[in-house]
């Protein structure tokens, strides 16, 4: 049997359908922020081969004029299309952006709100001064790019040897600098810093990334170091010690007889002594030790006691 061209038309539409409402679904969101008041970045994902275009438009001159322009430079990873980078002019310090993303003839019209997208690049020369007279160590850094220092607040984060980052929980406005008073000697410390623009201007979500971690200390060996030293000197001067004094002593028993018999006495043989008990006396140990015969007496019953015989009688 062969299908009707109304029942072709209509799978043919359906199958048009699914594959436009694939495309519809695939078209991902932009998110865009400003970097350093020098360009815009938008990004977006790509989870699959289909490399996107991307043009936007901002309200220049009359609103209703809506000219947009083509991405200048594309970020791209395996293959894909994954962002675009083009310049913010600081004459047009717009509210507003409005970007097309599009493949094929699928697109996605948005409008992002750039009023607190600002992200700063990370603080540049950080350095790290040690006061040796008051025990303070300094931070200094340089903000970089098109940016006034009093409208930029700054955050310190460090870390004392192994230890976890901790975050300064004040904030530094419209400052490059800081100082901690009279650190440890004994510690290794870590510092980074990032920035941002101040509340006072306006305040933005995003900070900049992190400073690359700068190092300072020890100045001075750690007590708990020291200590640690000498117990281990301590513990090998006493092994050495006792092992020389046991060798002396092994010395001396071997070589010094009237010595060895202090430490080690010789037990006597007690057969030696009880040969008399034994071979002369038969084991008698009154002849052996020569009791006299009045003691012998002594021990003797002098009175006779006659038995006196006792009957039950018997009940009738």
């Amino acid at each position: 049997m062969i299908p009707s061209k109304s029942f072709l038309v209509l799978f043919g539409g359906l199958i048009v359908c699914c594959v436009i409402g694939r495309c519809l679904t695939s078209i991902p969101s932009v998110d865009c922020y400003i970097v350093n008041l020098e360009n815009v970045n938008c990004t977006w994902n790509c989870d699959s081969d289909v490399s996107f275009s991307f043009s936007y438009w901002t309200p220049e001159g009359v609103p209703s004029s809506r000219k947009y322009t083509e991405c200048p430079t594309y970020q791209v990873k395996d293959g894909c299309s994954v962002g675009c980078i083009f310049p913010f002019h600081q004459g047009n310090r717009f509210k507003h952006l409005h970007t097309s993303l599009f493949h094929g003839a699928t697109q996605k019209n948005q409008t992002h709100d750039m009023r607190i997208d600002v992200k700063l690049h990370p603080p540049q020369n950080l350095t790290v001064l040690w006061n040796n007279t008051t025990g303070d160590v300094s931070l200094w850094w340089n903000i970089s790019g098109p940016v006034k220092d009093t409208c930029v607040e700054s955050m310190i984060s460090y870390r004392m040897d192994s230890g976890t980052w901790q975050d300064l929980k004040e904030l530094l406005p419209a400052s490059t600098s800081y100082t901690f008073a009279k650190v440890s000697r004994t510690k290794s410390y870590m510092f980074r810093v990032r920035s941002r623009y101040a509340s006072h201007c306006k305040q933005f979500k995003y900070w900049s990334d992190w400073t690359a971690a700068v190092q300072w200390g020890p100045v001075e060996p750690s007590n708990s170091a020291d200590i640690s030293v000498k117990k281990g000197l301590y513990v090998a001067f006493g092994v050495v010690a006792l092992a020389i004094i046991l060798i002396i002593m092994v010395r001396v028993l071997l070589e010094c007889e009237r010595i060895r018999v202090i430490f080690v006495p010789v037990v006597p043989d007690a057969t030696k002594n009880l040969n008399d008990l034994f071979y002369d006396y038969g084991g008698n140990v009154e002849g052996w030790v020569q009791i006299s015969p009045e003691l012998r007496d002594a021990f003797k019953s002098d009175f006779n006691e006659t038995a006196c015989v006792v009957r039950e009688t018997a009940t009738r």
